[in-house]
């Protein structure tokens, strides 16, 4: 069924340099909440307002990195109680322990990995130490009961080392 799942962005802000990203924002490090960034209670709305009109399922969201916001778990707890899956597109790397604590079970985060060699993940994301942060908050997440999905994003560095990613 068409419109079942919609991607929200809901900072622009990120602590990496991808070497393939799009945001034309990322040079001039957007701050987490700007005037114009969507509030808890506007997502929720604007969400529902959506799901008046589309059979909507599934709510991912997204950024910048969505765990720079200090309510992003609170934001997941609004959607799944109105009955939706959510799924939070992030890097990992701020994926602590204690974050991962605060996000409703039942909560899937889809991880973004470069590559299983370290020092290739990390020159991509442009952040050294990143590829060992993303496993520790992998585990952090299914440590908490939460659901994994890791997506590999391909460009020229990395094209040639998909299959050991994905493994």
């Amino acid at each position: 069924t068409p419109h079942e799942y919609l991607v929200v962005e809901v900072t622009e802000a990120c602590p990496h340099a991808c070497v393939h990203c799009y945001n034309f924002w990322r040079e001039d490090r957007a701050p987490v909440l700007s005037p114009e960034t969507l509030r808890r209670k506007e997502i929720l709305k604007l969400v529902r307002k959506i799901r008046g009109d589309a059979p909507l399922r599934v709510v991912a969201l997204s950024g910048g990195e969505p765990l720079l916001r200090p309510d992003i778990a609170g934001i997941c707890t609004d959607l799944m109680n109105d009955g939706l899956s959510v799924a939070v597109i992030t890097s990992g790397v701020l994926l602590t322990p204690e974050r991962a604590a605060r996000f409703p079970a039942g909560t899937t985060f889809e991880i973004t990995l470069f590559g299983a060699d370290p020092a290739l993940h990390d020159r991509i994301v442009g952040r050294a130490g990143a590829f060992g942060r993303v496993l520790q908050g992998a585990a952090s997440a299914l440590e908490h009961g939460h659901k994994v999905v890791v997506s590999v994003v391909l460009n020229r560095l990395n094209a040639g080392h998909t299959r050991d990613a994905l493994e």
